[in-house]
């Protein structure tokens, strides 16, 4: 658990920093390698890697924060989608919006969803990597955001608006005046 952590920041730290090694590693690899099933002797991991899930997150906006029920990556980190930005139409592109933003990726032949999320899941190859997509959207990750909090909710850059999950794999539902209700369906 330390040592994911560990990885983690540093991920978030290159991230930061501007290097382009964000881009490559993975954000929820070596999360997802925790929940491959078991091999048995002699054969091949076919089982489906747990992608997102749903997760109370304290999402901080402003001057407030509110726990909400959103899609995380299998480490537990918040994943986020661009608006307008699909496979066909990428607006996340250059190496400061991916060290910023770095893509979800994963290495997994088979994706699956946790319980209660609904959605599409897919993958995007590009480049060298394989981003994870949940009903057409490309899936990132925030760096400045740890594991249980996420704060790249509504920040407008990169040619769109950052907008996390709900449950229903759809952008998460603006709450009118910043009330604090919570649910797990993921509809307020």
């Amino acid at each position: 658990m330390l040592k994911s952590r560990i990885a983690l920041a540093a991920v978030a730290a290159a991230a930061i920093g501007g290097g382009v090694a964000a881009v490559a590693v993975p954000s929820a690899g070596a999360a997802t390698a925790h929940h491959a099933p078991r091999r048995k002797a002699g054969r091949k991991a076919s089982g489906p890697a747990l992608t997102v899930k749903l997760a109370k997150v304290h999402v901080v906006a402003g001057s407030g924060t509110t726990v909400r029920w959103v899609l995380v990556d299998a480490a537990g980190k918040a994943v986020y989608m661009l608006t307008g930005d699909t496979p066909s139409h990428p607006k996340c592109t250059s190496t400061t919006c991916h060290s910023a933003w770095p893509a979800l990726t994963t290495k997994a032949k088979r994706l699956t969803a946790g319980k209660g999320v609904k959605g599409r899941l897919g993958v995007w190859h590009h480049g060298k990597i394989s981003q994870v997509t949940l009903n057409g959207h490309p899936l990132y990750t925030f760096a400045a955001d740890s594991v249980g909090t996420a704060s790249g909710e509504g920040i407008v850059n990169f040619g769109g608006t950052w907008e996390l999950f709900a449950a229903s794999g759809k952008p998460m539902p603006k709450t009118a005046g910043k009330t604090s209700s919570t649910s797990k369906s993921g509809g307020w």
